[in-house]
């Protein structure tokens, strides 16, 4: 027999900007926090550095979180980012990452190996 695990990804992301109303030309910023909330880790596509993409702000900034600074998301690890710009209108931005799950070696995923098993010997109850 062969057991499977399966991994099942979780990400969360989570903004949260230090004002809700400013004058035009004030800075706001953004504090951006990113949790694993599932089964597996999680490698960023491309650096840590670069794993938040903000269609308004930028550049985005790691901050902390990285706990083994392996620059992958672990399970319940959180990294927090941050990002500030001067706002002159009022602003709806979003904020994406993509992240690919993986299965971490400490799980094997070599070759399955099997044995082969042989007939039984007769049975014989000695009569």
């Amino acid at each position: 027999t062969r057991t499977v695990t399966v991994l099942r990804p979780g990400l969360e992301v989570t903004k949260a900007a230090d004002a809700t109303a400013v004058y035009s030309g004030s800075d706001v910023t953004y504090t951006y926090t990113v949790s694993n909330t599932g089964v597996t880790p999680i490698r960023p596509d491309g650096p840590r550095a670069d794993w938040i993409d903000d269609d308004q702000c930028s550049p985005v900034t790691y901050g902390s979180g990285d706990a083994n600074n392996d620059e992958i998301l672990d399970v319940a690890e959180v990294w927090t980012y941050s990002c500030t710009t001067a706002l002159t209108t009022t602003t709806r931005n979003v904020a994406t990452l993509t992240g690919t799950p993986f299965v971490p070696p400490s799980i094997p995923t070599g070759p399955i190996r099997s044995r082969a098993v042989g007939p039984l010997p007769a049975w014989s109850d000695g009569r």
